[in-house]
């Protein structure tokens, strides 16, 4: 019995030798096709399988011409170690290249190298060979991957082929158990007197026949009738294997490559995702707001346009942007993908979904936050900051589990884990329960509403209490709005005023000394202008102790007196609405770097960036590299 299962994946150039090894190591011809073996090129997917010692290897060969790139990232689908082939009589091409960047992009670890038809050449071409191949492996992310020099015809090689491909094995990291099952298609046909059969490589989980799946994107329900690998019926089929499933009834869904299974009432068809993109070093232009691309995702392939705010992903940069889909599919958290331009076709980048699901009304600008906690590799967290979104919450494990990536299995657990921390916190009378985030949020909500209905009634300090919740009414239902009262009082940022209530700053008194070094602070930055004097300057020109003068910034900022720029900057509302005038005026006429916005400023570079990072953080900018251009904030 073997006791491991390994999807194995050919790549590399056209005519380098992949079909052909393949038939060497498992006697397997994978160019079915009358036009493939006419035309002696492979135009489609190939399978076979070997074994050697406890691995069973289901190979996954794929065509290497540059216009069979979707069969090629299709078949990458579900690959656990990838076979790199270079051709000795040819060395280093395009498509090496190529394959190279999408097994990487794809998160597909490249285990070993096999130098083809070295019968073909004299030993001093094999040797420049090997030296071409190292040097791609030096620039790229396996730079440790074994080469070894074969021949298909010969057979030379091929035992130390199978031994490297083993130990390559070895290093791969278990595939978690449990995880719902999910078979990306890659190859549908019909048997007689047996219907439809689909093919994939096994993403996670098992199917055995008699279960019952989803078929996407129809969202129907379909059962299995068979099981088979290879040819051989199985009784149960799961992650590392290639896999073909008999289905019953559907024969009128008009299944084709590109749709998948699924365990039922998990995954959700949608058009808007929110990914993490990676723009590969070799693009030839950045990845801009609104390019039209194809999107590869599992064996779908679907037209689609990026969507970013911020400026252009630069080669070699990584961002955060939503793909907005021609057509829904199923995608999953850390699911990967590949991005290609449309004309000319090139592969330019790629990614991990984070978000398999953008709500239609969501905001774009929201994206950079929303990436930043999707990204976190801990459940727990994910599943916390899902519900920090939301007020009232239930258990609802199919919508958190397939938003943040968390099996359903787990998901009782973490639910209850949240409990325990204070993550989530019980509504009185079982009315559900809420994020402590979202508690927080509200409650900076209700004060800034609660001060708003006193700062009207001046000069009164207080109200009563059911006036100050009349005013927070359509926030949120009265259980939350009372957990939020409570929240307030208990960090005395309300507080009793008699019978009445009232934001606790209002009651703050300054002294005489308060009053004078207030005084003295806003003098000297207003007359600073666009270069007021920083908070360290102020403790030496004023002689202040560190804690009064935060206390009296403190006071500024919260009556929108100053505004902090951080790093010890404070500036007048006035000051920057004058330091806005000028850079508008300027970047009116053009991009401008950091040193020509000083000059319209009259400032030095110790004012200039801190002013340049605060415009850029609103939009009021955008940053292009070592230029700035006006935003639409």
């Amino acid at each position: 019995m073997t006791s491991r299962h390994v999807v194995l994946g050919t790549a590399g150039h056209i005519d380098h030798g992949k079909t052909s090894l393949v038939r060497a190591l498992t006697g397997v011809d994978t160019d079915r096709l009358p036009e493939e073996r006419a035309r002696g090129i492979s135009i489609e997917l190939g399978f076979a399988q070997f074994e050697y010692g406890d691995v069973q290897f289901h190979v996954v060969d794929v065509p290497g011409h540059e216009r069979f790139i979707r069969q090629m990232t299709a078949g990458a689908t579900g690959m656990d170690l990838a076979l790199l082939l270079v051709a000795a009589d040819d060395g280093v091409m395009p498509q090496t290249r190529e394959h190279l960047d999408i097994l990487r992009l794809l998160g597909v670890s490249v285990g070993v190298v096999a130098l083809t038809k070295v019968d073909l050449v004299e030993p001093d071409l094999v040797t420049l060979a090997l030296d071409d191949v190292q040097r791609l492996l030096a620039d790229s992310h396996v730079g440790n991957a074994p080469v070894i020099p074969v021949s298909s015809k010969t057979g030379s090689g091929l035992e130390e082929l199978r031994q490297a491909l083993v130990i390559a094995v070895q290093s791969l990291p278990p595939r978690p158990a449990g995880k719902l099952f999910r078979l990306p298609i890659d190859r549908v046909f019909s048997v007689p007197g047996h219907g439809t059969v689909v093919t994939g490589s096994v993403l996670s989980g098992v199917v055995q026949p008699g279960d019952t799946l989803e078929l996407f994107p129809a969202r129907v329900p379909v059962r299995v009738r068979g099981v088979q690998e290879h040819g051989a019926s199985r009784e149960m089929s799961g992650p590392g294997r290639r896999c073909a499933i008999n289905l019953a009834g559907v024969r009128d869904l008009g299944i084709a490559r590109g749709a998948e299974l699924a365990t039922p009432d998990f995954l959700q068809p949608a058009t808007r995702l929110l990914v993490e993109l990676t723009v590969l070093d070799s693009a030839a232009e950045p990845v801009l707001d609104r390019l039209s691309a194809r999107l590869h995702l599992g064996t779908s392939e679907v037209p689609a346009r990026v969507a970013r705010v911020g400026p252009p992903l630069e080669p070699g940069q990584t961002g955060f942007a939503e793909l907005r889909l021609q057509r829904p599919l199923v995608a999953e958290w850390g699911q990967r993908f590949i991005l290609r331009r449309l004309s000319p076709e090139q592969t330019i980048a790629g990614g991990v979904v984070l978000d398999p699901g953008v709500p239609p009304a969501a905001r774009l600008a929201e994206s950079e936050e929303q990436g930043r906690w999707r990204r976190d590799s801990q459940p727990r967290t994910r599943l916390s900051a899902w519900y920090a979104q939301r007020g009232i919450v239930e258990p609802d494990p199919p919508a958190a589990a397939w938003s943040v990536g968390i099996d359903p299995l787990e998901f009782p657990t973490l639910f209850d884990q949240l409990q325990i921390v204070g993550e989530l916190l019980p509504l009185p009378g079982n009315a559900g329960w809420l994020h402590r985030d979202f508690l927080a949020t509200l409650s900076t909500t209700m004060l800034q509403r609660i001060r708003a209905s006193v700062a009207a009634e001046q000069p009164r300090r207080s109200l009563p209490r059911q006036t100050l919740l009349n005013a927070c009414q359509n926030l949120a239902p009265p259980p939350v709005l009372e957990s939020g009262w409570k929240q307030l009082l208990a960090a005395g940022l309300i507080v009793p005023v008699g019978e009445n209530f009232g934001p606790a700053d209002l009651q703050v008194q300054l002294s005489k000394a308060q009053q004078s070094l207030l005084s003295n602070v806003l003098q000297r930055i207003e007359a600073g202008g666009l270069a007021p004097p920083t908070e360290k300057e102020l403790l030496s020109e004023l002689a202040a102790r560190s804690e009064a003068l935060q206390a009296i910034l403190t006071v500024c900022v919260e009556d929108h007196r100053l505004v902090p720029l951080g790093g010890g900057f404070y500036y007048t509302p006035a000051a920057l609405k004058r330091a806005r005038e000028l850079c508008t005026a300027r970047l009116s006429q053009g991009p401008a770097t950091v040193s020509q916005l000083r000059e319209a400023w009259g400032v030095s570079r110790k004012h200039g960036i801190p002013l340049c990072e605060y415009f850029d953080a609103r939009g009021i900018t955008l940053r292009a590299g070592d230029l700035r251009q006006l935003g639409n904030p």
